[in-house]
């Protein structure tokens, strides 16, 4: 160090003015570098949060009303086909899917094995008076092979959830006038199908399958070990893929049915008389 120094009295005044910037220029930088890499860092972070901000999908009861509107409880598995002794084996509940625009959505429900019913969606197109579903379906008389109808019938609230959609001020025009208290019919369409023409499918049942056999629905519900209880194990439903707004950077909803059905279930029906166990049903973009 000693030597150092005397090699610097040594130095002429421009050779030491030319060290003392350099060693002035090595400090900055050994300090900016790292204040440089943490602010970029901190830029990136802002625009990656920024980019993957949550998107605002809800689920709703029918034409986009608020979900309080969308009432499963009232399943009655002992209905028959009027004046006749047919029974009906399947009940059908309307809800949509709205919100900003996105390309693509997934459709899921969940649900424990104890609920006994087996879920179906389908497209659902909303008309505004049974005379106008009749002028566009000549077949509205013609049962369904489980006794059910081809049409739900729903009376409007006009309720909107002003608070969770308040972000979404236009919706896109369905050519539709409908009032509080107005009787709107859903028909029912073809089975949900994804951009890739597939249909949705439980994740961790096989088909026709009820309870957990101890082994098939343990790995996706539970960490490890078997199957805690057979009649509580959660089950899940799920369609990906699903064509998300027509129009890119307008929101939307599109309007579907979920049909509970039991047939071939051969416990006893009046067992089933009551509110549905615990059912969720969720639409989110992966």
């Amino acid at each position: 160090m000693k030597k150092l120094f005397e090699r610097i009295k040594k130095m002429s005044k421009r050779k030491k003015v030319q060290t003392v910037i350099a060693l002035a220029l090595t400090v900055a930088l050994c300090f900016a570098i790292p204040a440089f890499s943490w602010f970029n860092n901190q830029k990136k972070i802002a625009e990656i949060a920024k980019i993957k901000a949550p998107d605002e999908l809800y689920i709703n009861a029918a034409h986009k009303e608020d979900v309080i509107n969308l009432d499963m409880s009232s399943i009655n598995v002992s209905q028959k086909i009027p004046n006749t002794n047919t029974p009906i084996t399947s009940q059908s509940f309307v809800f949509s899917v709205s919100g900003e625009w996105v390309n693509s959505f997934t459709l899921q429900i969940e649900h424990t094995t104890n609920n006994p019913y087996t879920y179906t969606f389908y497209e659902g197109v909303i008309y505004e008076s049974e005379s106008a579903m009749r002028a566009a379906h000549s077949d509205c008389d013609t049962r369904n092979a489980d006794g059910s109808l081809k049409y739900v019938e729903y009376v409007a609230t006009n309720v909107y959830d002003s608070e969770e959609m308040s972000k979404i001020t236009t919706w896109p025009d369905d050519g539709l006038t409908i009032t509080t208290g107005q009787r709107i019919f859903i028909w029912i369409g073809d089975e949900i199908k994804n951009m890739k023409n597939q249909t949705g499918g439980y994740l961790n049942k096989a088909t026709g399958q009820r309870y957990s056999d101890g082994s098939t629905l343990t790995p996706k519900s539970y960490e490890s070990g078997t199957v805690k209880d057979k009649y509580a194990d959660p089950v899940y439903w799920q369609l990906k893929n699903i064509k998300g707004g027509d129009t890119k950077g307008q929101p939307f909803y599109k309007t579907y049915v979920i049909k509970a059905s039991w047939t071939g279930i051969s416990d006893v029906a009046e067992d089933y008389n009551k509110e549905t166990d615990i059912f969720y049903i969720s639409a989110f973009v992966e």
